[in-house]
């Protein structure tokens, strides 16, 4: 598989989804980041000829991995993934970590006989407004390995910022614009001036295929912003060994996702607990995703489905020791149900972590 980069040259639209009509004053908003599905099918179509019923069976095998936020700068690729959700930041320097939680009198009653997570201290302030939405490697790694230790935290950013573009319909006879006709579309700025020219940073997305795309210009999204496919030869991270060690040793582990994904049973991958022999004790889970679109194959809207959120972070108990090492080939890949689409169109991409299985005190380590 090698990595393709999609370099943007125009802020990108990806529709929350929401009615746009022709009515005065109307908005077009875009999601922060696209869906897997959004760039899969950027890739197909990209690949496809004639479309005919077998050759669209052919390009929905085609399997992605990503997106995932990169940074572009002196020749190399800088990996950025979305903030875990067992991470709570107050402010720029002050983090909690979230853990599983023990009550004295008992647990709680979420389904499944899941525990509740919360910090090693009461807090009673509220969270960062405006906290990063995505961390630099380093910081994911360093996370990942013990959270508990002190970290750098500068690199964290924001990503992508949004950019809005008034727009109204000239006449074509008198080149004036038309009454009423004035709309506005909400887009994200990949490339974020921090002052002086030579402090731009230039954002973009990056997948990981086993298709030959040739480097080119294409659009992408709302309104076919323009956008430079171009082919890297920068790897995905790898799974640092020291963090292996910790899972095989502790038959624990935390997993965390690089992608949205999609479970039949909501939002707990019962697929896993049956393949690996393993009980998820708890889910640092932020709010769901929903997502549908159109079935140009079908002609037809396709079923609108929630998703997990890129950053879930699932705390894991190793029934079968046995298992662990299969567990750890889901490095940087789909969790997904087998086999499914989803899993085809980059859903579900998992980072692990260490986890030492011990419990908190309710209010105190």
């Amino acid at each position: 598989m090698s990595l393709k980069l999609i370099v943007p040259r125009d802020p990108l639209i990806f529709r929350d989804g929401k009615p746009f009509t022709a009515v005065p004053g109307e908005r077009a908003k875009s999601i922060p980041f696209p869906y897997p599905a959004t760039v899969a099918g950027a890739v197909r179509t990209r690949k496809g000829t004639t479309f005919s019923k077998t050759e669209i069976e052919e390009l929905k095998n085609i399997s992605i991995r990503g997106p995932f936020l990169v940074e572009l700068g002196n020749d190399k690729v800088h990996w950025y993934f979305p903030a875990p959700a067992d991470a709570l930041q107050m402010s720029a320097t002050e983090i909690h970590s979230l853990a599983p939680i023990e009550f004295d009198n008992g647990s709680s009653d979420l389904e499944n006989g899941l525990k509740l997570i919360g910090a090693k201290k009461n807090i009673v302030e509220k969270p960062m407004k405006d906290a990063p939405l995505y961390w630099n490697w380093e910081l994911i790694q360093a996370w990942l390995m013990n959270p508990d230790d002190e970290l750098d935290f500068s690199k964290a950013t924001r990503g992508p910022v949004s950019e809005t573009r008034t727009h109204v319909s000239i006449d074509k006879d008198s080149q004036t614009a038309l009454s009423g006709a004035l709309f506005q579309t909400s887009g994200f700025e990949f490339i974020k001036k921090n002052g002086k020219l030579s402090d731009t940073t230039q954002f973009a997305l990056a997948i990981e295929t086993t298709e030959t795309l040739d480097d080119s210009v294409d659009t992408l999204g709302g309104e076919r912003r323009v956008v430079y496919w171009q082919n890297s030869t920068e790897p995905l991270p790898v799974c640092d060994e020291k963090i292996k060690t910790q899972i095989k040793n502790g038959k624990h582990c935390r997993l965390m996702l690089a992608t949205p994904a999609f479970f039949e049973n909501g939002y707990i991958p019962k697929h896993l607990e049956e393949t690996y022999n393993l009980e998820i004790v708890a889910v640092a889970l932020p709010r769901y995703q929903t997502i549908s679109g159109w079935d140009y194959e079908k002609g037809a809207p396709k079923p609108t489905r929630r998703l997990v959120p890129a950053g879930a972070v699932y705390f894991i108990k190793f029934k079968d020791a046995g298992k662990i090492e299969d567990f750890l080939a889901k490095w940087l890949h789909s969790i997904c149900e087998k086999d499914s689409q989803d899993q085809r169109d980059g859903f579900g991409i998992a980072l692990l972590g260490a986890w030492n299985g011990v419990l908190r005190k309710y209010g105190g380590a």
